[in-house]
């Protein structure tokens, strides 16, 4: 038996009977003031944190009473403007922090497709990156830069560069050339271990070495359909990779696979819907703290969307309907959702945006007072002793990967109660 097992199943022990690990229960709540037409599409959009609050973008008719343009902040309280500079009827799709500012992607759209903009804002008016030119999505931080997609990139010296690039505050650089095919549909990238993963629209995963793109591996398809990824997440201290594939490398994997640095291995077997046309496929990866959420093509029992907790997948009532990010926002999940009937909030008369709260610290998923209690701990240091991810409280990726700070970091949440 190891030293962690050991430790976590005599204090487990030591605190009695085990906590019950019942799913927690799908309690949506509507962010006010947010209404849109759900015959107009397309609907709000949460891109994400700045500054502590959340930042809303898409298309609806008012915000907090006041008629919407571009973008808010919501600050818990109360909705703040977020439109200075921005070019009215600018349709605002994804979005990331960095820094001091809060940078998002879009364009003039329709349901296929925004033309290709990137806009800075710097705390008090959106500015236009130069440079862009088709549908265009930021990906994600690396190095400090921004990592963005679209069809093409144009630098200060007039080079044209496809697909990816970044930029360092002035102007776009290359990430390789050619660099991997990632569109703003299709293909992703993310940080694992310090290091630039890409997932392709041909199914291929590639990392980047500082000077060129290195293949980890490749993928298979099915049916006569070629394979493609769709989305990149780290869950735990692997890299996730879903899309539609039947393997990776040598590994079988329906759609779903993780990556740990030296092997790939699959997540499970997961229910896809295959009638009607349909392919398997997942289309958006999702690491809420304890779970994977993802979309996709599933069926019954889990209905669009399903959480994987380290060892088995479960339905996942944080999932809604339409092609928007899920997001991290002050101890709860933010979402755009139609009042699907397919696991989402209540129904509504109009679109809007919804919370579900999550909370690291309730292990054991209580809603009965006080949701907090012993057993929470019982069942942290459970999960703790079966090496499940959940217990990597400090998110660290240096082995031990499970140690004493996990503990420090659950009673430091625990302390702080749930939102």
């Amino acid at each position: 038996m190891t030293r962690r097992s050991a430790l976590g199943g005599a204090l487990a022990a030591f605190l009695g009977a085990a906590a019950s690990h019942a799913q927690c229960p799908a309690d949506w709540a509507p962010i006010p003031g947010v209404f849109a037409d759900t015959s107009n599409w397309p609907w709000p959009v949460p891109l994400g944190t700045y500054r502590g609050d959340l930042v809303v973008g898409g298309r609806f008719t008012s915000i907090g009473g006041v008629p919407h343009r571009v973008a808010a902040r919501w600050d818990g309280g109360a909705w703040q403007p977020m439109s200075e500079g921005a070019p009215a009827g600018l349709e605002l799709r994804w979005g990331l922090e960095l820094g001091d500012s809060f940078y998002a992607a879009g364009g003039y759209c329709t349901p296929q497709w925004c033309d290709g903009r990137i806009f800075q804002y710097d705390g008090i008016r959106w500015h236009e990156l130069p440079g862009t030119e088709g549908a265009t999505r930021v990906l994600t931080v690396f190095n400090g830069q921004l990592v963005a997609t679209t069809t093409y990139f144009t630098t200060l010296s007039g080079q044209t560069l496809q697909y990816l690039a970044r930029w360092d505050g002035s102007q776009w650089l290359p990430l390789g050339q050619p660099p991997p095919t990632v569109t703003w549909q299709n293909g992703d990238v993310a940080v694992y271990h310090n290091e630039l993963y890409a997932g392709t629209i041909y199914g291929e995963v590639r990392r980047w070495t500082g000077i060129t793109w290195v293949a980890i591996a490749g993928t298979s398809g099915s049916g006569g359909y070629a394979p493609y990824i769709r989305d990149l997440e780290v869950y735990g201290d692997e890299l996730v990779v879903g899309g539609f594939f039947s393997r990776v490398g040598p590994v079988a994997a329906d759609c779903i696979a993780a990556w740990n640095g030296v092997s790939w291995h699959s997540l499970g077997e997961v229910h896809f819907n295959t009638g009607g046309g349909w392919h398997p496929e997942v289309l958006e990866l999702f690491a809420d703290g304890g779970a994977l959420q993802i979309r996709g093509y599933l069926t019954s029992p889990f209905l669009g969307q399903a959480a994987w907790d380290g060892n088995s997948w479960s339905f996942a009532p944080t999932g809604r309907q339409g092609r928007w990010p899920l997001v991290h926002y002050r101890g709860t999940v933010a979402s755009t959702d139609l009042g699907s009937a397919n696991g989402g909030p209540p129904q509504s008369p109009r679109a809007a945006l919804w919370q579900f709260p999550i909370c690291y610290a309730n292990c054991d998923c209580s809603d009965a007072p006080a949701v907090l209690s012993l057993s929470d701990l019982a069942c942290f240091l459970q999960k703790f002793a079966a090496a499940s991810s959940y217990a990597n409280c400090d998110g660290s990726t240096a082995p031990p990967i499970l140690n004493v700070a996990d503990f420090t970091c659950f009673l430091q949440r625990f302390a702080a109660g749930c939102p």
